[in-house]
């Protein structure tokens, strides 16, 4: 049996005002890090679901997100002989994906961890983009997903104008 669905997103970008690597340096600011291995690892060493959800507190950064990996696109494509400056990030929250798939159900796992991509385009412009939780969820059509989602929403919205946003004056 094969099921298709359409789903529908909304895909948010931000251009920052500053140059890429001071836009990356400020997005890497507000993460944790831990790779899935560490994840992995703490979970089947945890005896508990409170003792596992303490630790991965303590990895998340300001923004409440785990930096799991992050794909340098730009180096793959400046390598094959076209300079381009371009970042994905992986990221995510163990505790924010329990809560996701417990209302929303195993298929949501599709969707986690989730990533922030941030490139210099043609014009020296740099971007940081994103898709929303919110519209991929709502074909599900429950109401405590949604909620979640949302959250989600916020918390990238949050992230990705915390690494945009011009530099204070001093």
């Amino acid at each position: 049996m094969r099921a298709t669905t359409a789903i529908t997103t909304e895909h948010v970008e931000l251009i920052s005002s500053k140059p890429f690597e001071k836009t990356v340096k400020d997005l890497t600011a507000e993460l944790g890090k831990a790779s899935t291995e560490k994840l992995m690892d703490r979970l089947s060493a945890s005896d508990s679901w409170d003792a596992y959800a303490a630790e991965c507190a303590d990895f998340a950064g300001r923004s409440n997100l785990i930096e799991v990996g992050y794909l340098n696109w730009g180096k793959v494509l400046t390598l094959s002989g076209k300079a381009m400056k371009a970042r994905c990030y992986i990221v995510g929250n163990p505790l924010t994906a329990q809560k996701l798939l417990a209302a929303g159900g195993p298929a949501v796992g599709l969707y986690l961890p989730t990533k922030l991509f941030v490139f210099e385009d043609a014009d020296g412009a740099v971007h940081v983009s994103y898709d929303k939780f919110v519209p991929i969820m709502a074909p599900l059509g429950i109401p405590d997903l949604d909620k979640v989602a949302r959250t989600i929403d916020g918390v990238l919205e949050k992230l990705a104008t915390a690494a945009m946003a011009a530099e204070s004056p001093k």
